[in-house]
């Protein structure tokens, strides 16, 4: 079927209604995901009357894909031009990165491989300084294709594979099925039929499971091209069927269109001529219809090679004439057009006009640098010397044949070693990729490391945060004769229990120290059905943890049997435990300290990251806690009136308390002296079932 280019726009749900700019741009994202050339044709038009410098440049980017996707390829690199000049006006480094990736695909399919590399370079330099990974990974494809289009088959996997990673990491399935089957293409390629059908069928796996009826439709046709390749026609035929289903069904001409090719070749094969040509006709009206200049010149040379095959050589003649008159910008298309005039040359009796056009279709393989190409090139002169006595020339291209072809087994056994070396190295990098997202999710909150592991800086500042510092009353005096193991157990089911309450309201957990512990939670950050008020459920947290009953153990730390026990008035997952007759009766107390107000965090560290809260609030939120009493919650007057007005509000609408097991109170302690602060006024947070 061919590869899946990951052209162009990042966004894959479509907008709806009338019609932001927004709105349209997803609409564009999702046409040119679907190859729907009328919507880009018909969206562009749309944003040339929004009228917007940066509608102007998605507008002309839009027209050069859909001209792409028709093979109208000089309009598509005027189009693409046009979008990174506007762009580059604009001073959008995003939107200069997707059209110099845009100029790279049209370079690449034109045949100019090094102007290609160098705009897919330069756009994924550009994609890598904005951070955009969705961007990378598509110009990784393209780089991908390029290399496989030219038999660097190892390169062509290294790109795929880097590419892979970043979908993996993003979760994005339906690419992830994308560049899998675009690597079954590069086993295919290398004669691997075992490893590609694997790659089409997971690949197909994903499409099916997504509902993604496109993939599928590739995926089945690449399995028919397998097919064909290990002289199974009929199953081919059956692959390359379903898939022309698909793509008829949800109306994609240019998928129904190369797979009637596919099939006409597939027939032509078998020397059902007749059927062959019917197919190849049909995918000619398509191709017309559409506009697809280069795919009408493709189909016309495989109707010309079957015209051949059948020795209807007036009908190859004229057809020839036909082809000659088009502009074709695909040279394999050129060498396939010189290649058959060749033939219908010889078959003529004049050997040394068809020498000529071999000649022409050699250098054109030369330039492009296609070695299969040139190798077959060299056969067909080797036995056209031979035709014309000409035994320099024979010893000369059957040399090149001989030559080129050993290079390319060698090179193919190369690649096939370099191949599998790159898969043990990219293993490797995956397990290590792995323990390092392991180790981030372990040490930082988890949407914290998914943004990091998503290339992002980590660095917020939160006007409206509620921070909560945490101490374990007489740890020194209680800990002291416990083995250290005893301590180590005590914190950690401890804090395990606190980190279950944060997770069940919503509220961050910073880090721990000691025997403290440091949480916070902010406006619009919250998961569980308290709400969104950060006062309110931080309030929640603060008074689950004074109501955790953990008593200090007394036994040996060599028994198994005694445990810490606890048990908790919460929601949360509670920790097991024998019994509370293992205590010794001292139950383990806190002191807790909370305060609002603005904070700035960020992930701080280099060899050890740490994600972390500074600012005034913090401090006040550590006096709060300090000034306070054992077993009791001290809150800033702050904090006391923003609770206040999120607990009336909740009493308004008959909400209140719905998910918690106990009612908020507040009680004025009165003033209290803070270091740093002065005299400030404190309440004292209670609960009342």
């Amino acid at each position: 079927m061919g590869k899946f280019r990951a052209t162009l726009f990042t966004q894959e749900d479509p907008g709806g209604g009338l019609r932001s700019f927004e709105e349209i741009e997803a609409d564009v994202s999702a046409a040119c995901t679907d190859q729907d050339v009328d919507a880009l044709a018909r969206l562009a038009t749309e944003l040339d009357a929004v009228g917007t410098p940066l509608a102007d440049a998605l507008a002309s980017r839009s027209r050069g894909v859909a001209d792409y996707l028709r093979s109208n390829n000089s309009s598509a690199l005027e189009h693409s031009k046009r979008a990174l000049e506007l762009y580059d006006t604009l001073g959008d480094r995003t939107g200069m990165a997707h059209a110099l990736n845009d100029l790279g695909v049209v370079y690449d399919i034109t045949g100019r491989k090094s102007a290609a590399l160098e705009y897919f370079d330069r756009a994924l330099a550009l994609f890598g300084e904005v951070g955009d990974r969705v961007g990378m990974a598509s110009a990784l494809v393209n780089i991908g294709i390029l290399h496989s289009d030219l038999e660097e088959h190892a390169k062509a996997l290294e790109q795929y594979r880097r590419s892979l990673a970043i979908y993996e990491e993003l979760g994005n399935e339906r690419r992830v099925a994308v560049v899998t089957g675009n690597m079954g293409i590069v086993y295919m390629s290398t004669g691997d039929y075992t490893t590609a059908l694997d790659h089409f069928r997971r690949s197909m796996a994903i499409g099916e499971q997504l509902n993604d009826r496109i993939g599928v439709a590739f995926a089945s046709g690449n399995i028919g091209l397998i097919h064909a390749n290990l002289g199974e026609p009929d199953e081919a035929l059956n692959q390359a069927r379903r898939a022309l289903a698909l793509f008829e069904e949800l109306e994609i001409q240019s998928g129904v269109a190369a797979t009637q090719t596919n099939i006409g070749a597939i027939l032509a094969d078998k020397g059902q001529y007749d059927e062959a040509l019917a197919c190849f006709h049909r995918a000619l009206d398509l191709r017309e219809a559409f506009g697809d200049s280069d795919g009408v010149a493709r189909t016309t040379g495989s109707v010309i090679g079957t015209y051949l095959l059948m020795g209807s050589n007036a009908e190859a003649e004229a057809l020839l004439a036909t082809l000659d008159q088009m502009a074709i910008n695909d040279p394999e298309v050129r060498i396939v057009r010189e290649h058959h005039r060749a033939t219908l040359l010889q078959r003529a009796g004049d050997l040394e006009a068809a020498e000529a056009a071999l000649q022409q279709a050699l250098g054109e393989a030369r330039q492009c640098g296609l070695r299969s190409k040139i190798a077959e090139l060299h056969r067909a002169l080797r036995e056209l010397a031979l035709k014309r006595n000409d035994l320099a020339g024979y010893v000369e291209h059957n040399n090149e044949y001989t030559r080129i072809t050993e290079e390319i087994r060698g090179r193919e056994v190369t690649q096939r070693m370099a191949m599998m070396a790159a898969e043990r190295k990219m293993e490797s990098e995956l397990r290590e990729r792995d323990k390092e997202r392991a180790l981030l999710y372990g040490a930082l909150p988890e949407a914290v490391a998914t943004r990091l592991l998503q290339g992002e800086t980590v660095e917020d500042h939160y006007e409206n945060a509620a921070v909560l510092f945490a101490d374990i009353v007489g740890f020194t005096t209680h800990t002291s004769a416990l083995h250290p193991s005893e301590t180590i157990k005590v914190l950690e089911d401890l804090y395990k229990h606190f980190d279950a309450l944060c997770a069940e309201h919503g509220v961050t957990k910073v880090k721990t120290i000691g025997d403290s512990y440091l949480c916070f939670a902010h406006e619009g950050n919250g998961e569980s059905g308290m709400g969104n008020g950060a006062a309110e459920r931080i309030a929640a947290v603060a008074l689950a943890m004074q109501n955790a009953d953990f008593y200090w153990p007394t036994a040996p730390a060599n028994s198994n049997s005694e445990q810490l026990t606890a048990s908790a008035n919460s929601n949360s997952e509670q920790l097991t435990a024998n019994s509370n007759s293992n205590g010794n009766g001292n139950r383990i107390k806190l002191r807790i300290g909370i305060h609002s107000g603005p904070v700035s965090a960020g992930v701080i560290g280099t060899e050890r990251l740490q994600y972390d809260i500074w600012g005034d609030t913090v401090n006040v939120a550590s006096r709060m806690e300090s000034t306070g009493e054992p077993g009791r919650i001290q809150v800033s007057s702050a904090f006391a009136e923003q609770l206040r007005l999120l607990l009336a509000v909740a009493e308004k609408e008959g909400t209140a308390n719905s998910n918690s097991q106990q009612q908020q109170k507040l009680t004025e302690r009165g003033e209290v002296s803070v270091k740093g602060k002065g005299t400030m006024t404190t309440y004292w947070l209670e609960g009342t079932t």
